[in-house]
């Protein structure tokens, strides 16, 4: 009976360190990408739309901040956008 608890225990062992080797190798394989720069995007020639500059929660208090005309292509333009 002894020798089946040794062979179950070393049984357990081995599982137990394949798959902590697995996990490992998956953690330490995985390595984030590198971050490259955009290239400029050639300049917008259409109107001018109205946008948010940051982040506006329901209830923000709109200021002279809060807005901005930005250009905007023309074939994306729609009838409810704000245009200078």
């Amino acid at each position: 009976m002894e020798s089946r608890k040794v062979i179950l225990l070393v049984g357990a062992l081995v599982i137990a360190a394949s798959t902590a080797f697995m996990a490992r190798s998956l953690i330490v394989g995985s390595s984030a990408p590198q971050a490259t720069a955009m290239p400029m995007a050639a300049p917008v020639n259409g109107p001018e739309v109205l946008v948010a500059t940051k982040s506006l929660p329901v209830g923000t208090i709109l200021d002279a901040t809060s807005l901005k005309f930005q250009p905007w292509p023309k074939e994306l333009v729609e009838n409810a956008y704000y245009i200078k």
